[in-house]
């Protein structure tokens, strides 16, 4: 786990303000005061805040105001492509360490948010995003919130009570910010498409300084692409823009965002009550959150990777073992025996990887085979020449990589066609035909090295289909020989969308 994902759980700061001369605090200068967690709509300022258990309590101070800092937003623009579980990872955890908290709706929120990005073997995402950030409003020095009467009075009477009813810290201040991500999925037949048409767009070039330099939408439709637009929004209305935009209405709903923009906050400035109080004391932190930012990691990736499978039987038997273990990860609290608990959902995740093991590997043969397939090639007579051999998606030993794992549940079978001459040009046709099983590669092969041997065709059927046949020609009033290997698989294991 990289030091920045550890952040998330104990990056807390010293506020800047402390004044060093007050006895009343000078023994806290060297704890944490101050943290930086989600914010979601049970936030209030003011409001309590229990960090161990990661709720919103009822408040313990007086109204205040808070003013922002600085003179406008900071306005940074992204082109993130999502072609893997690998890249979505590295998206969810920038965005959550940016926020700054492994607790709470709002980790929730995000979460969903960003594993609804779809990407898969077949299909990859493109995303167009306009961030502004706006700095941090708080109460300002010369006005420090006070604790009501109820609470100074509870505090004095019952220093355990007031941290179960109001926490540890109180909402000081928070800051605000407005999104908005333009989300183009491709969709094509096969991995190296998909990967081709990767290559083709303008990478890095199609959203510079807020101008779209790329018509993602027309590109897609000349390379025989499936492209859909969907939008996402912290600050606009999403509702009803358009989902098959051209370049120049991209524009618009981006330059229209910036001038119209409802920024929200988004992550909240948490201070311990001893800042504005001499009387309560700061728990030291007895819990490493290392692990549990580990186990959120671990749920979204593996998630993700259920997700982004193309194999029925994931979705259908996998995923929802997954989804259940994942919000059991996500509601966890740092108290009582969640260590326990945590230690027993982190072995639940190692289980259920082990059960998706053999599943991607089945998803690595298909596509190894389907990125082989050559559909659309030598439906027409093709004559031998000093090419004898003619592959086609995955036979084999040239099954390589991670389906290797799964040879053992590829079978084949060898057609061998001889023609003897008679005289006159002969047609022959060998076909493989099995409704529960799968083509994941076939061998054209002509067993004559004089030329002499007559053309072929694939007739029907292929790579990912229950058949394939292939015809042969005679010529020259000659015979002919040639062989039809099919490798195969069973169709309900590698049954997929």
């Amino acid at each position: 786990m990289t030091t920045s994902l550890i952040a998330i759980a104990t990056n807390y700061i010293k506020l800047a303000s402390i004044d060093r001369t007050n006895p009343s605090i000078s023994t806290i200068m060297a704890q944490e005061t101050t943290l930086k967690r989600l914010w979601d709509d049970s936030m209030q300022l003011g409001y309590g805040f229990s960090d161990r258990e990661g709720q919103v309590l009822r408040p313990a101070v007086e109204l205040f105001d808070v003013v922002e800092t600085g003179k406008g937003p900071l306005i940074d623009y992204e082109e993130v492509d999502i072609e893997s579980s690998e890249a979505s990872s590295r998206d969810f955890k920038a965005d959550i360490e940016a926020s700054g908290s492994i607790f709470g709706i709002g980790l929730k929120a995000k979460y969903n948010q960003h594993q609804s990005v779809k990407c898969n073997c077949k299909s990859m995402t493109k995303i167009l995003r306009c961030t502004m950030t706006y700095d941090l409003a708080q109460y300002p020095r010369n006005a420090t919130p006070s604790l009501t009467d109820a609470a100074s009075k509870l505090l004095s009477r019952d220093s355990a009570k007031f941290r179960d009813q109001h926490g540890d810290y109180f909402v000081a201040g928070y800051r605000r910010r407005a999104i908005l991500e333009a989300r183009y999925t491709f969709s094509g037949r096969s991995r190296n498409a998909v990967h081709d048409f990767s290559s083709s767009l303008d990478g890095g070039k199609g959203f510079v300084k807020g101008h779209i330099g790329f018509d993602f939408v027309s590109a897609a439709e000349s390379s025989n692409m499936k492209c859909t637009v969907e939008w996402r929004s912290d600050g606009i209305e999403t509702a009803n823009l358009d989902t098959h935009p051209t370049r120049e209405t991209v524009q618009k709903i981006f330059d229209n965002f910036k001038a119209n923009v409802n920024p929200t906050p988004y992550s909240a400035m948490l201070q311990h009550y001893c800042m504005i109080d001499h009387r309560p004391r700061r728990s030291p932190q007895d819990s490493d959150m290392t692990e549990l930012s580990d186990a959120i990691l671990e749920s979204y990736q593996l998630e993700k990777a259920c997700r982004m499978s193309t194999m029925a039987s994931v979705s259908a038997q996998i995923l929802p073992d997954v989804a259940q273990v994942v919000r059991g990860v996500l509601d966890l609290r740092p108290v009582g025996s969640w260590e326990a608990d945590l230690t027993r959902r982190r072995s639940q995740l190692a289980a259920l990887r082990r059960r998706l093991t053999p599943w991607a590997a089945r998803e690595a043969l298909l596509a190894q085979a389907i990125d082989n397939a050559k559909y659309g090639m030598y439906r027409d007579w093709t004559k031998p020449g000093s090419e004898r051999s003619w592959w086609f998606g995955a036979c084999g030993n040239h099954i390589g990589g991670q389906a290797k794992e799964v040879l053992s549940e590829v079978e084949s079978q060898e057609l061998v066609c001889r023609v003897h001459g008679n005289g006159r040009v002969q047609h022959r046709d060998e076909s493989f035909e099995r409704p529960d099983k799968l083509v994941v590669g076939f061998l054209v092969q002509s067993h004559w090295n004089d030329g002499t041997n007559g053309p072929f065709k694939i007739s029907e059927g292929g790579v990912d289909e229950s058949r394939v046949k292939a015809s042969f020609e005679t010529k020259n009033m000659k015979g002919g020989h040639w062989s039809l290997t099919v490798w195969y698989v069973d169709r309900h294991l590698y049954s997929h969308v």
